[in-house]
């Protein structure tokens, strides 16, 4: 043979191993010749038309040929061999003229006997996708094409070939079979006294229910085996969940072998209990369902404990009231219905990660469960990631409702520690009461999951009582919500554009993109309206995406056409779930370069409300945006917060004094007053100051005496389709031209 110097043996699969320990359980290594697989071979050399075929299979260091026509030898090499690279991919390897392939070349079966020169291997594959070895074919002849019919032909020989494998270890596995179901008879009464799980075993011809001492445990019965009729376990389940259950009539109705599902039992001190049942159908030759055998679990404590707060689950709260309104209609029973979320959850998991999110849910729970503990009839659960339910009892009428409510909302929002450091949480809550009428808890909980929306549409940080009336509203949000999810994939929503002027000179020197909405059905909806939906249902990022996306091409339009001068600016308001979207600075440089606007040019408006929490990673994600080269200006100044101390540590470059203080500064000296210490303040601290909301000639004059250099409002413009301000423009270009 000749030198294998320069050839490059294949690498070993990602998963050597477990292919290995496969390839070895088929017992085929060094086996004797068999006519199964010589008929294969022979089979393929006629239908091939080539002087060499082999069945190879790879074992650690060499190839050992299974059968073999054309060649003398048993094994070769693995580092020599074709088959070995076969095996690194599903489909067959083809190399049509060897001595021309970059790879094999130099293979010293190439370059010397038996001179391969066209190769096809289809690979082996055997148990659990793991790949044996191959079926190839081998020609000294090159060849121009290997049709795809040709590599289907031969991965069915390659599957023949695995078949025959799998049968000739037939009659080992039957006997080793036989030995394993004598030993699991033996250990079959052991394993069910021991498993947690019961066993049922339903024979439907004789309406005989088997079932074993642990299932009549789970329901509180004597812990022995018993026969009892499928009726006498029905009337054991609740009513609500028999649907749920699969009858006979199910099975016969389906061609399925197996179900699941889960339901409540009663129990025999009158509670009820959760189990999950799996089963399997013993059909007959027509398909008929002859038996149903299974196991059963009981799963109370996993369907009525949350596991991260140890409070109780939404299913166990719904059970919990249930019992609460079928137990009386006296006064002294009244009770409340609250339920909780933790406004802006979401970007305090992010900010500060999932450990620090997941203590303070812990910390909410804590609260909640001490809080129910000192009521009567009162339990606390968790209904998902960051909402939360109490139900207290006593007295609860509509005014004293809505005080606990208050002290509610304290109680939740005083801080919380997390490491080192301490976080305020702001709540939202909605609450019904059993004065409610309502048909059943489900319908109860969903009233107060109703006035919690409503909370929610007006910004958060506050509680509502649910009225009749909310119930309209809601189902207003959820088809809005669906609008408005198809009204932004289709880019419906329009941006309008408001000027900014240089108040001394009335010159345009920026706008504010402002989306706008026009419902087929409902008009034209308010965008704190929809802007609260968007946030409500996680749409926020992508409504913020599509403005930031027009503005900026519209923009790009009014340089390129000469409407506007080079350093006029666009201003795009920033949600806080957008300021935590670690894809904004990425997009912005993309869009910038894109539609070649320089970042100087884009302002990102920032409302004090977003900065509040951690002010640390708060300032780090503005250093990033920053970073991009776009500007920063802080939104609606004054209105509340800390407003001087985010002058002092965040990297904005101007602020916006909101229009309640404009539109009130002509009302008295001290109003006009705090206008002027504001414009002063922004000056002494270097920011550009825009005054918002100017509306009359008087509040101009008196902003221009205080020296506030820019500003916005209906005086000048109110907010404008794109077509409407390229009008208003071209109208104040052609008159600076005059």
């Amino acid at each position: 043979m000749a030198s294998t110097d320069s050839w490059i043996p294949a690498p070993l699969p990602y998963n050597e191993d477990e292919r290995l320990r496969v390839l070895k359980s088929y017992c085929v290594l060094d086996s004797k010749p068999e006519p199964g697989f010589d008929h294969l071979t022979q089979l393929a050399a006629e239908l091939f038309r080539v002087p060499i075929v082999l069945i190879s299979l790879i074992d650690e260091h060499r190839q050992f040929f299974k059968s073999a026509i054309g060649i003398t030898f048993r094994e070769s090499p693995r580092d020599t061999s074709f088959c070995a690279y076969s095996i690194l991919g599903n489909e067959p390897l083809v190399v049509l003229d060897a001595q021309n392939n970059e790879c094999f070349r130099t293979n010293p079966f190439v370059t010397d006997e038996p001179h391969i020169r066209f190769y096809a291997g289809a690979p082996l594959m055997g148990r659990d996708g793991m790949m044996l070895g191959g079926f190839s074919i081998i020609d000294r002849k090159p060849r121009s094409e290997f049709s795809e019919r040709e590599r289907e032909c031969l991965k069915q020989f390659a599957a023949l070939t695995v078949l025959t494998m799998e049968h000739r270890l037939y009659p080992e596995r039957l006997s080793r079979i036989n030995d394993e179901i004598v030993r699991a008879n033996e250990r079959f009464k052991l394993a069910t006294q021991a498993t947690t799980e019961g066993i049922w075993d339903w024979d439907c011809v004789r309406d005989s229910l088997y079932l074993s001492g642990r299932v009549r445990s789970i329901v509180g019965e004597e812990a022995v085996d018993a026969h009892v009729s499928i009726e006498d376990w029905m009337r054991r389940i609740h009513p609500a969940d028999r649907p749920r259950v699969n009858t006979l009539a199910d099975m016969r109705a389906t061609s399925e072998l197996s179900f699941y599902n889960e339901y409540r039992v009663s129990h025999e001190d009158g509670r009820w209990r959760w189990i999950a049942n799996r089963g399997v159908a013993v059909r007959n030759s027509a398909g008929e369902p002859v038996r149903l055998v299974g196991a059963m679990v009981d799963i109370t404590e996993r369907k009525t404990v949350d596991v991260l707060t140890g409070l109780s689950t939404r299913t166990y709260l719904l059970e919990h009231l249930e019992r609460l309104m079928d137990a009386g209609t006296h006064v002294e029973d009244n009770f409340a219905v609250y339920v909780v979320n933790l406004d802006s959850f979401k970007l305090l998991n992010s900010g500060l990660g999932r450990a620090a999110g997941d203590s303070a849910l812990r910390e909410v729970g804590l609260r909640l469960s001490k809080l129910a503990s000192v009521h009567p009839d009162s339990i606390a659960a968790r209904l998902s990631a960051d909402e939360f339910a109490i139900v207290l009892g006593g007295k609860q009428d509509e005014q004293e409702a809505l005080r606990v409510a208050e002290e509610l909302s304290m109680l939740l929002g005083s801080s919380i520690a997390l490491d080192d450091k301490r976080i305020s949480l702001s709540v939202s809550i909605g609450l019904a009461t059993c004065a409610h009428p309502c048909e059943s808890a489900a319908d109860l909980l969903q009233c107060a999951e109703i006035a919690l929306g409503e909370a929610k549409l007006q910004g958060g940080g506050t509680w509502f009582l649910f009225a009749e009336t909310m119930r309209h509203g809601m189902l207003r949000q959820i088809e809005l919500s669906s609008a408005l999810q198809k009204a932004i994939s289709n880019e419906e929503l329009e941006v309008y554009y408001q000027p900014k002027l240089h108040l001394p000179s009335r010159k345009v020197i920026g706008f504010e993109a402002l989306v706008r909405w026009h419902h087929p059905r409902f008009g034209m909806i308010s965008a704190e309206e929809f802007i609260g939906i968007a946030e409500q249902f996680d749409l926020i990022v992508e409504l913020g995406t599509l403005v930031l996306t027009r503005a900026i091409e519209q923009l790009a339009q009014w340089r390129e056409h000469g409407l506007v001068d080079d350093d006029v600016s666009m201003a795009v308001n920033l949600s806080a779930l957008q300021l935590e979207d670690r894809r904004l600075g990425r997009m912005l440089r993309d869009l910038t370069e894109k539609y070649r606007v320089p970042p100087r040019c884009i302002s990102l408006e920032v409302t004090e409300g977003i900065l509040i929490g951690d002010t640390e990673r708060a300032n780090a994600l503005l250093e990033e945006l920053k970073n991009t080269g776009v500007l920063l200006d802080l939104d609606d100044f004054g209105t509340g917060y800390s407003s001087l101390s985010y002058l002092q540590r965040f990297p904005f470059d101007g602020l916006k004094v909101d229009r309640s203080f404009v539109m009130n500064m002509l009302e008295s000296r001290e109003k006009a007053a705090l206008v002027r210490s504001i414009i002063a303040l922004a000056h002494a601290l270097h920011l550009n100051v825009i005054a918002e909301g100017i509306e009359t000639a008087e509040q101009l004059e008196l902003l221009r005496e205080m020296g506030c250099e820019y500003g916005q409002g209906y005086l000048f413009s109110k907010p404008l389709p794109a077509s409407g301000m390229q009008t208003f423009l071209s109208t104040a270009v052609a008159s600076q031209l005059h």
